[in-house]
């Protein structure tokens, strides 16, 4: 994949960042289609405004993206920079209890990239939007990114214990599972432990993404974190739904692959290379390789 690091469509992001994004939306895509993907509203989160560009190179309307932001000086520019989207300064929390309240307005996605420590205050946050979009009559797709490290918590810390003697509920080759899924797992059985999934419990969990994470530190310096982005999604009783558990390292995804999964699902050439952060020639070569094996075959 081309570095993605310091220059691009996601400018001080890894290359691995925006791939693991790329294949959670890939997964919302093709659980509606393209044409439902952009006709339902997304929720994101402020930071460096990487989800924001995703959506709208998907062909989301502005109109359709709702973005909560706590920090004032990150939400005003984000307000410079995307004048057409919804940029709240509030707690997502409030974003999703108003747009819950709009019968016409359906969450496709709600995309949480808290880059955070597991903690109570995560889980409250993570478990409130949950309860609130449970009123929804569709699918909703649910991306949780956190650290895989650092959590301070008695609770959390024995959580992790338990899922790391007791396996990820052996739903997953325990081979594969790094620290980063562990905590993905942790997060999901906070959730059920808090009830957030009551009664007949709507949640469930699709795959877990690991990958690794740059920024600066305190001291200056660059620092490296395992993150984890945890895919759930909440579930309308009575409907069908498709396996899609797994767990994944964002280096063993490949860019050209995701590339042909989007272009099934409907998208052009140009909003592939937008999303995977790839130049256009590149992609285009890659559809072109294919097609002309195909007719040789």
């Amino acid at each position: 994949m081309a570095n993605t690091y310091a220059v691009g469509l996601f400018p001080g992001e890894r290359p691995q960042k925006t791939i693991t994004r790329a294949f959670l939306y890939s997964i919302a895509l093709r659980r509606h289609g393209l044409s439902e993907f952009r006709a339902r509203h997304h929720v994101v989160l402020g930071g460096l405004g990487g989800d924001v560009r995703a959506l709208l190179h998907l062909g989301v309307p502005a109109e359709n993206i709702h973005v909560a932001e706590t920090n004032r000086r990150t939400f005003l520019r984000l307000r410079r920079e995307f004048p057409s989207v919804d940029v709240r300064h509030e707690n997502v929390l409030l974003t999703v209890c108003r747009l819950s309240c709009c019968p016409a307005v359906l969450v496709e996605t709600l995309n949480l990239d808290f880059c955070g420590k597991l903690d109570d205050a995560l889980i409250a946050t993570v478990a409130g939007c949950i309860k609130l979009l449970q009123r929804s009559l569709i699918y909703t797709s649910i991306f949780v990114t956190i650290f895989g490290a650092r959590e301070q918590g008695k609770e959390i810390l024995t959580r992790i214990d338990s899922v790391k003697k007791n396996g990820i509920r052996n739903f997953w080759p325990t081979s594969s599972k790094t620290s980063s899924h562990l905590r993905c797992e942790a997060l999901y059985e906070c959730l059920l432990g808090v009830g957030a999934s009551t009664g007949r419990h709507p949640l469930y969990r699709g795959s877990y993404v690991s990958y690794v994470s740059s920024g600066a530190s305190l001291k200056g310096k660059n620092a490296h974190c395992p993150m984890g982005a945890a895919f759930f999604y909440i579930r309308r009783m009575g409907k069908a739904h498709d396996s899609l558990n797994r767990l994944v390292r964002a280096e063993d995804l490949s860019s050209r692959e995701l590339a042909f999964l989007l272009r099934k699902e409907g998208l052009n050439a140009p909003e592939i290379s937008a999303l995977l952060n790839e130049p256009r020639q590149r992609v285009a070569g890659w559809f072109s390789v294919r097609t002309k094996t195909a007719q040789l075959g």
